[in-house]
């Protein structure tokens, strides 16, 4: 039949693959055409891809008429879902194509109601949801309304990525990620996404995007060596390559930092899973190096973690560094705590029921000798009977805090103020390493492993000269964004 056109209900479904179809063809030429294409008033209904397998095999159509009763889109609708093995994100898609025809049979009901627009008594196509057109449309195509709404948001703001979601290329909660980068970036991540390992997150995808823009646009160059009031610098380089071409001797008041953990952890350029033993020898290298510009009456405050999988890290980082330092002080960062029943701070859940919820951290402090002054009243804390000052025979109003800190995260909703950074430590946990180790007019303090900055910008809001050191140009870009603001 010539002059057909395609009914936009047939049109809802992606289309099959090439390959699909020259299957669905050589079955049709073997066996015939089971199933005829469904027409409604010359357009196609039901059967697009029939009619081009058809067409394939080299094999003549046939053709019946829609005789059914209420909405044909609901029809379509009802023959395909199931028939076609569509995933939640595909049928979001097709929810959200749904839309305007379901927005339009609803003024059509409010044309035809009584007591408004032309009064009609006529048989019409009626849906049999009531409420919202996308609560309807997420009804009937069986998927989540929500990822309806996040696909017709997707459309606004990137209308390319909705042909990706149809063919099942990219998830909703995905390609609401995706959406969010800048367009020019978009083609990068999808490009990278079709190469990916299995398993490998769209946040990482991402990661690598911004890097590769950064190697693009020269931002790694220029990261090389910034300056910031001539006091605080940013180097964009391998810490112990850094450390040993560009620190001299003894020459480094304070170390601030905290390296990544070999947990596993999504840095944007950085394998954070290595064999334990490559590990160890990559951070005793770092050690070494860190003792051989750190001054001898200077320190390392070390912040160190571990996780349920890998009980013992924090530990065992901890020894790397004992056999180049000696250990002076410990200190706990807590980062959550319940008192009289009520919870302070942040923390990751732990899912399941034999393990309780990771709530803290270490931070280890290391010096030479185990023999060096600290200013500890410089994070002290108020006594709270002032019988306590007269007993302890002293003039200030402070105390020792102790080994114990809360310090808990910042509330950051946008992964974009983050740096896209998994594991960023708050600025104020870096300010008190820097009062506790004392600040004098020569004190020069470094991060080997600064990621987005926080030992730079506590540096910075103390007025002490610092140096940072990382690997990864993004994180980079960051830190240089965060001292400038």
């Amino acid at each position: 039949m010539q002059g057909l056109t395609f009914h936009p209900a047939c049109l809802l479904f992606p289309p099959m693959s090439q390959g699909e179809l020259r299957e669905l063809a050589a079955d049709i030429k073997e066996r015939g055409l089971l199933n005829a294409v469904v027409l409604l008033k010359r357009q196609v209904l039901d059967g697009r891809n029939r009619l081009a397998a058809c067409k394939l095999a080299g094999v003549e159509p046939r053709f019946v008429e829609w005789e059914g009763e209420g909405s044909p889109t609901e029809w379509v609708i009802s023959q395909n879902l199931f028939r076609r093995h569509l995933t939640s994100s595909q049928k979001a898609v097709v929810a959200y194509q749904l839309l305007p025809v379901l927005e339009k049979e609803a003024k059509d009901r409010q044309r035809q109601s009584p007591g408004r627009g032309i009064k009609v008594g006529k048989k019409r196509p009626a849906f049999s949801f009531d409420g919202k057109a996308s609560t309807i449309a997420a009804r009937l195509t069986k998927t989540n309304e929500n990822y309806v709404k996040a696909v017709k948001a997707i459309s606004t703001t990137a209308p390319e990525l909705i042909e990706v979601i149809r063919a099942g290329h990219l998830k909703v909660p995905d390609a609401v990620q995706v959406a969010k980068c800048p367009k020019a970036m978009r083609s990068t991540v999808l490009d990278l996404l079709k190469t990916a390992r299995v398993g490998t997150t769209v946040k990482r995808v991402i990661r690598e995007a911004e890097f590769q823009s950064l190697e693009t646009s020269g931002h790694k160059h220029r990261c090389q060596r910034s300056r910031h009031g001539n006091e605080i610098q940013v180097w964009c380089d391998d810490c112990i390559e850094a450390m040993s071409k560009k620190i001299a001797d003894k020459t480094i008041s304070l170390v601030v930092t905290s390296p990544p953990f070999n947990l596993g952890v999504a840095y944007h350029s950085y394998q954070d899973d290595l064999p334990w033993e490559k590990y160890l020898d990559w951070l005793g290298t770092a050690f070494s190096e860190i003792r051989r510009v750190l001054k001898d009456d200077g320190s390392l405050f070390l912040n160190v973690g571990s996780s349920r999988r890998k009980p013992w890290n924090a530990m065992r980082i901890a020894e790397a560094a004992g056999k180049h330092f000696v250990l002076q002080n410990e200190i706990v960062w807590v980062k959550s705590i319940a008192v009289d029943g009520e919870t302070h701070g942040h923390f990751n859940p732990v899912v399941g029921s034999r393990f309780l919820n990771h709530n803290f951290e270490m931070i280890y402090h290391f010096t030479k000798d185990g023999k060096a002054s600290l200013d500890r009243l410089a994070v002290g804390v108020k006594y709270k009977e002032l019988s306590n000052r007269v007993r302890n025979s002293t003039h200030h109003d402070l105390r020792c805090g102790g080994d114990v800190w809360f310090v808990p995260y910042e509330t950051i909703q946008d992964e974009m103020e983050k740096g896209r950074h998994p594991a960023v430590f708050p600025v104020e946990l870096a300010a008190r390493c820097i009062k506790l180790a004392g600040i004098k007019k020569d004190t020069v303090i470094l991060d080997p492993f600064f990621g987005t900055g926080s030992t730079l910008v506590a540096a910075k809001n103390l007025g002490v000269k610092a140096i940072g050191i990382e690997v990864d140009p993004a994180y980079c870009e960051q830190a240089r964004r965060r001292l400038e603001e």
